[in-house]
C-alpha cells in the first residue's frame, strides 16, 4: 500500500509539473487541460488524508509539493480570500459572459453587468428563438443607453462594450 500511495502521489506531482511546463504551449496538453481546477488541491488533500495516518511521510512530502506546485491552477487567489495584492490602478477588468437569451430577462442581465463594473464587457451568443438562429443585437440603442460612455463594437452574435 505504502509503494501505490507513494507512486500516486508522484504520478500526481509529475502532472502538475506537465502542466505547469506545457498548458497553453502545446497543443497536445488540451485534453489534460480539461482537469477540473479544484484536482490541483483536492487530489494532494486525498493522497495526504491517507498518507499521514498510515505515517507514510515519502507520500505525504510528494502530496504536499503538488499542492503547492498546484495551487496556481486551483482557481484560488488570494485576493478572492481577502488577502491578496489589489490590482494596480492600470489594471483593466473584463466580463465575458454568455449571455443566452438575455432579451427575455434583459432588466436583470443590464443590472448584473452594471454590477461588475468592468472596463470591458465581451458577450457572447446572443441568441433568439431556436438554439441554432443567432441574431445581431436589436437592442444596441438600449445597450447605449445602460452603459453611457462605452464604446459598443457587433460582429454577429458578438457584442463588445468598451
Amino acid at each position: 500500500m505504502s509503494t501505490l500511495l507513494l507512486a500516486l502521489a508522484v504520478l500526481w506531482l509529475a502532472f502538475v509539473v506537465l502542466h505547469r511546463l506545457l498548458s497553453g504551449r502545446h497543443w497536445l496538453w488540451l485534453l489534460p487541460d480539461l482537469v477540473p481546477p479544484v484536482s490541483y488541491l483536492g487530489v494532494p488533500l486525498v493522497l495526504a488524508s491517507v498518507a499521514v495516518p498510515t505515517a507514510q511521510y515519502w507520500a505525504t512530502g510528494v502530496a504536499t509539493a503538488a499542492a503547492v506546485a498546484g495551487i496556481g491552477h486551483s482557481g484560488l487567489s488570494g485576493r478572492r480570500l481577502g488577502r491578496g495584492p489589489t490590482p494596480p490602478p492600470e489594471a483593466v477588468s473584463v466580463v465575458s459572459w454568455n449571455t443566452r437569451y438575455w432579451d427575455q430577462d434583459a432588466g436583470n442581465l443590464y443590472a448584473f453587468l452594471k454590477a461588475k463594473n468592468a472596463d470591458v464587457y465581451v458577450l457572447q451568443e446572443r441568441l433568439h428563438g431556436s438554439h441554432y438562429d443567432p441574431r445581431p443585437a436589436g437592442d444596441l440603442p438600449r445597450l447605449r443607453e445602460e452603459f453611457p460612455g462605452y464604446h459598443v463594437a457587433t460582429a454577429g452574435e458578438l457584442i463588445t462594450l468598451r
